[in-house]
């Protein structure tokens, strides 16, 4: 899977509008706990009925999803919105199997939260397993942001699996690997090292 961010949208016209309006649930989460997976996420929704084709989101800020829907009539004709989060929700970008930008608000108790300690130390998460089914494809995402709930760059972000590294994502503030088969034993931690003596928190959950 190749990770990166894809937040540029080559587009020939685009109308911007904000919409504060709940998403959709979805049942793509995996939780931390072990009971498999839940139905209390948000899902990206594409609202106007002229433009109903999602194309790609991102995390605006910790709390707002930027979506971009493509017209039903003209491909190349396409509507951007944001929505908000849910109270109890954060936002965290990663990409799909389909090699898609998703940022998806999650339930706060899915996620994995930690802040940075100093400038160049590694700070990581907890190092628990996912309760997915043996075999269930998960999608690892992190998000870092600034304290003004903004992304911010990191030096580096890494996954881990069972203690062996998963790859490293230099410069960036989202990070995206996908696991095939998932055993649903094997323990996941993600690390990051800001690189700066801003305050960073990140936010890491696991999509199926």
């Amino acid at each position: 899977m190749f990770i990166r961010s894809v937040y540029a949208f080559f587009l020939v016209a685009i109308t911007s509008v904000v919409i504060g309006i709940p998403l959709e649930r979805s049942p793509d989460i995996v939780i931390n706990s072990g009971i498999s997976l839940i139905k209390r996420d948000s899902y990206p929704n594409c609202t106007n009925q002229r433009y109903p084709f999602y194309q790609s989101s991102y995390c605006a800020t910790s709390t707002i999803v930027t979506i971009t829907c493509a017209s039903a009539e003209n491909s190349n004709l396409s509507f951007i919105l944001r929505q908000d989060c849910r109270p109890y929700e954060n936002c965290i970008d990663y990409v799909d199997q389909q090699n898609v930008s998703r940022g998806m608000c999650a339930d706060s108790k899915n996620i994995r939260k930690w802040k940075n300690k100093d400038s160049n130390s590694r700070t990581c998460s907890e190092n628990e397993a996912y309760g997915a089914s043996d075999g269930k494809d998960l999608i690892l995402g992190v998000t870092t942001y600034a304290t003004t709930n903004n992304p911010i760059r990191v030096q580096m972000l890494e996954a881990f699996m069972s203690g062996n590294s998963l790859g490293r994502l230099f410069n960036q503030y989202n990070y995206t690997k996908i696991i095939k088969n998932y055993d649903g034993n094997s323990t996941i931690k993600y690390c990051f090292t800001a690189g700066t003596t801003k305050k960073v928190t990140a936010l890491a959950a696991a999509f199926g």
